[in-house]
């Protein structure tokens, strides 16, 4: 019996950790891009990836790779640029507001914490699952020496504990103003691990926001589903983290509005072109089935 948990533990970890790495590589392709091109900063993301999985951003390995993702038409490329730049512009004017609290939740690779300028004057909280979040805390242990004052660790399932818990025993305070992120993790938990989380988060004050990203529910139960669609489906099922939960799209804003939140922006793939491709003259496939929202507490 302990064989076998040592050998499932062994196989998570080698899952996570391809999946960081390669998402990790994907990412940090944009900071080959000429600035005045570029859709976000990834000069830092360039730089995290652990030494021996830079290969893949060697000149014909990551035109390659791009160029085959983009052949698929799948548009994960695309919607994974476009939905960084879209964070970071909502973080970028929270912390102009000179707010002092961000929770990331599902944090896996992201780099905001590191890169984000001013993102030192916040307390920034990463959320994960143990697995990933041992594997990020020690790479970046080893790139930076030391964990930056203001960022803080809360290891978590979201279907089995309770977020307030675990982020008070991280130093989270509810009652402050709080930025909530949470970027590709809705359609990975369960429905109620989901409604938990938007409880939780209604609870902090007035103005608090959260930016998150969702599938919509047709395609998760199937009555509308693209071959894309279902490519994409089996793709992240084979690796053992299928989607599960999604919201009709149609109906987001009352969805909000009965959770405690005001909708300020939903963004999908041609939000994304008209705001962040066509003004620096790229063109790239974006896949239709995520959307974006930035709500607040009114």
């Amino acid at each position: 019996m302990e064989n076998r948990k040592n050998k499932m533990s062994q196989t998570s970890k080698f899952t996570f950790e391809l999946g960081l790495n390669l998402s990790t590589a994907l990412r940090a392709t944009e900071a080959f891009q000429a600035r005045d091109r570029r859709i976000f900063d990834a000069e830092f993301d360039h730089t995290m990836l652990p030494k021996t999985w830079r290969i893949l951003l060697l000149p014909g390995i990551r035109h390659l790779i791009l160029g085959l993702l983009e052949m698929s038409g799948m548009g994960t490329p695309g919607m994974l640029f476009c939905r960084t730049r879209f964070i970071d512009d909502a973080l970028a004017d929270w912390l102009e507001a000179r707010k002092q609290q961000v929770v990331c939740l599902g944090a896996g690779n992201d780099s905001r914490a590191y890169r984000i300028p001013n993102i030192e004057q916040t307390q920034y909280f990463e959320v994960d699952l143990p697995v990933p979040q041992m594997l990020k805390r020690e790479h970046m242990h080893k790139f930076l020496g030391a964990k930056p004052a203001h960022v803080f660790y809360a290891p978590l399932d979201f279907n089995i504990q309770e977020l307030g818990a675990e982020l008070s025993k991280a130093g989270f305070r509810l009652e402050n103003p709080t930025f909530f992120i949470m970027e590709g993790v809705t359609q990975y938990i369960t429905e109620e691990a989901v409604e938990h989380i938007f409880r939780f988060a209604a609870q902090a004050p007035t103005g608090s926001r959260i930016a998150f990203t969702y599938i919509k529910r047709e395609i998760i139960d199937g009555s509308v589903r693209s071959k894309v669609d279902q490519r994409i489906m089996k793709r992240v099922a084979r690796r053992g983290m299928p989607w599960v939960f999604g919201i009709e799209g149609e109906y987001i804003e009352g969805w909000l509005n009965q959770r405690g939140f005001k909708l300020i922006d939903l963004s999908g793939a041609e939000d994304y072109r008209q705001r962040y491709l066509d003004p620096v003259g790229r063109q790239l496939n974006i896949y239709y089935g995520e959307l974006m929202v930035l709500a607040e507490i009114p």
